[in-house]
């Protein structure tokens, strides 16, 4: 990224990292499905006690539990 205070205008470069899909969206797996990815990973990490506290902050926001 490239800010020129002169003018006050952002150019902005696509990260070379980041795959982009026909209609230039980014591709590859949601946030949603990332973090239960992660979720999962920590309940198998800290057991049944982590899973039941992650299901009911899951709860608070209206996701499926894990």
């Amino acid at each position: 990224m490239m800010i020129n205070m002169d003018t006050q205008t952002i150019d902005l470069v696509a990260d070379a990292r980041i795959k982009y899909d026909l209609q230039d969206s980014p591709s590859g797996i949601s946030v949603e499905e990332w973090m239960n990815r992660l979720g999962r990973k920590l309940i198998a990490h800290y057991g049944d006690d982590f899973r039941q506290q992650l299901n009911e902050e899951r709860a608070e926001r209206n996701l499926l539990p894990l």
